[in-house]
């Protein structure tokens, strides 16, 4: 399962300090609800472009439930789940911002998560429906308001994953609760 892990630091900052390492996890576990401890089970390492575009490699915390056994990883809010370019980065992307060294650098791979978040809007709105009024509605939709609404596109992100189990771009097995991630497999 995988959870967004709130912090305040850039990419950088955030493999220089250990961060992993300093993250505290939930006192309930957020697959099976139940109020146990969960246990440091380490790290898996990934990449995230940090100010300037370039990938950087990161490490993120992994725990594990005592009572269900689901690991939970706890990925740093600027990072996207599946996804190289950073929350920042997208953000000014969809703000129309073809400016910023990190845009110009990811730019091939922004228009290609632009295209798989028109892909999956329909789905994304049939899911969500009215819980959210920030989401951005076919058949022209407007992805600026996200910021206007959420502060960012990593605050509308975590929203999404922690109320919904949801992101932009698809729903993941990783966001699903042990009981939900049984159903969808079935």
């Amino acid at each position: 399962m995988q959870r967004i892990y709130e912090l305040d630091l850039t990419p950088e900052e955030y493999e220089e300090q250990d961060t992993y390492l300093k993250v505290e996890p939930e006192t309930q576990c957020p697959s099976c609800f139940k109020a146990c401890p969960l246990h440091r089970l380490g790290f898996y390492e990934r990449y995230v472009t940090n100010c300037q575009g370039v990938p950087l490699r990161i490490r993120v915390a992994r725990f594990v439930c005592s009572l269900c056994r689901r690991s939970i990883s706890y990925l740093p809010v600027f990072a996207l789940s599946y996804r190289v370019v950073n929350a920042e980065t997208l953000g000014r992307f969809l703000e129309g911002d073809d400016q910023s060294m990190d845009v110009q650098r990811c730019r091939t791979l922004l228009l290609r998560y632009l295209g798989r978040m028109r892909v999956f809007l329909p789905t994304l709105i049939s899911f969500a429906g009215c819980t959210f009024d920030w989401m951005p509605r076919p058949p022209d939709p407007n992805w600026k308001g996200i910021k206007k609404a959420c502060g960012s596109f990593a605050a509308a992100t975590r929203q999404l994953v922690h109320k919904l189990a949801i992101t932009m771009f698809a729903r993941y097995q990783c966001h699903q609760s042990a009981s939900a991630a049984r159903f969808i497999s079935t």
